[in-house]
């Protein structure tokens, strides 16, 4: 079944870590210790990242992701225990419509997390105004 689809793995080069990116059914939010960085990668090749926000130290990272990219909250896997995650996790795999489903609703709307011209935007004057006072 499902655990046979869990894989543990030594650190990976970057080639080969993005490589299998590529290959994930889902991506796991680690916690207490987010995944940040990984949670953009993993949504970059449209990989759902089943996350629980209330076992973060930085609680709404990935959550946050998913409201960017405007996906409604009761169709995205957001945990509220660590049961749930592990329920929400197993109810993806043995789903694969609704897996699918996930996959292209992120695929859709992932360019929202990394096309953010206001964020530039901001930066650039922050720098600006940071550069004036040195």
């Amino acid at each position: 079944g499902t655990l046979r689809r869990v894989h543990f793995l030594p650190r990976l080069s970057p080639a080969d870590y993005l490589s299998l990116m590529h290959q994930a059914d889902v991506v796991l939010d680690p916690f207490p210790f987010g995944g940040g960085v990984t949670m953009l990668e993993a949504f970059s090749v449209c990989a759902p990242v089943v996350t629980c926000p209330s076992l973060q130290t930085v609680p709404t990272l990935a959550a946050g992701m998913y409201e960017i990219m405007g996906l409604a909250a009761d169709r995205v896997p957001i945990a509220t225990s660590p049961s749930d995650f592990v329920q929400k996790t197993v109810s993806l795999l043995e789903n694969p419509q609704s897996l699918r489903t996930l996959q292209n609703s992120i695929c859709a709307t992932k360019n929202k997390l990394f096309d953010q011209q206001q964020v530039i935007f901001e930066w650039s004057s922050f720098l600006k105004k940071v550069g004036r006072r040195g």
